[in-house]
């Protein structure tokens, strides 16, 4: 009787910026695997890696081993392609899974040029993914450990799973924190706040009188190297900004104080001030 040196048992084409499976094929004799979770664990790899182990972005994860089975994963500039494999395959598969990337990205390339995110349908491409099932056997030999690979793996599936929910649920509220920050800040109207990987791009209204708040931002964990501020000038009417305003035009003495009080800025106390200037 003989037993597998290797086999190729699923197949997944996925779209790399949104981790959208668009092609799973699987090795009938395969255990099935939940085909969302995995194209969803793919797609966290590179975050994950890039995080935890490399500060380059050209580094990534191209092979994970889990008992008897390995996870080879191939990339392109808009697709990732990955295999999870029972047994040792040779190295030859990697030559192939390149290469069938190559080959899928020249047949469509203008649907991946014009197709936007999450849209993206390759039809026949089951031809070009074929190939990659691929398996070898020799005399048999014990295969006791199956279950527990298949175990491990799962485990190993859910807790990608779970780093790339955390880390997209950390950036979401590190985002709303900003927003929040920005819209409470005095003397600034902020129209749009948009991100793109670590950097923020702010645009808006913002007073003379009011100074990004840089404390509170460094407190939610953002860097002001990481902001990119377009603001023009206007002149708010908030009661704060209106005092700094006068402060800063009428320069009062000691003994007398700026105040904002029943809707009218007031001066309080006994000095004198030059009312000859422009206030504004």
């Amino acid at each position: 009787m003989k037993s597998l040196v290797f086999r190729v048992e699923h197949v997944y084409l996925i779209e790399r910026d949104t981790g959208i499976l668009i092609k799973q094929l699987s090795d009938s004799s395969a255990q099935a695997l939940d085909s969302d979770a995995v194209s969803a664990m793919f797609s966290a790899i590179e975050s994950f890696v890039n995080d935890s182990f490399s500060g380059e972005q050209g580094d990534r994860l191209t092979d994970l081993k889990v008992g008897e089975r390995n996870v080879w994963v191939g990339h392109g500039p808009k697709l990732m392609l990955a295999c999870v494999i029972f047994g040792d395959a040779p190295e030859s598969l990697k030559a192939d899974l390149r290469e069938t990337l190559d080959q899928i990205r020249v047949a469509y390339a203008s649907e991946l040029n014009q197709a936007n995110a999450g849209e993206l349908l390759l039809a026949d491409v089951d031809n070009y993914l074929h190939p990659i099932l691929q398996s070898e056997a020799k005399e048999s030999e014990s295969e006791g450990k199956r279950s527990k690979s298949m175990i491990l793996l799962g485990l190993v599936l859910i807790g990608l799973l779970g780093y790339g929910l955390f880390h997209s649920v950390s950036k979401r509220m590190t985002f709303d924190s900003l927003q929040s920050v920005l819209e409470s800040t005095p003397g600034m109207l902020v129209t749009e706040i948009r991100q793109e990987d670590d950097q923020y791009f702010i645009s808006g209204l913002r007073d003379p009188q009011t100074e990004l708040p840089i404390n509170l931002l460094s407190n939610i964990g953002i860097d002001e190297q990481q902001l990119e501020i377009v603001m023009r000038p206007f002149l708010s009417l908030e009661p704060e900004i209106e005092v700094r305003r006068f402060v800063k035009q009428l320069s009062p003495p000691e003994g007398v104080q700026v105040v904002y009080q029943d809707s009218k800025v007031k001066l309080l106390g006994v000095g004198f001030i030059n009312l000859g200037r422009k206030v504004f």
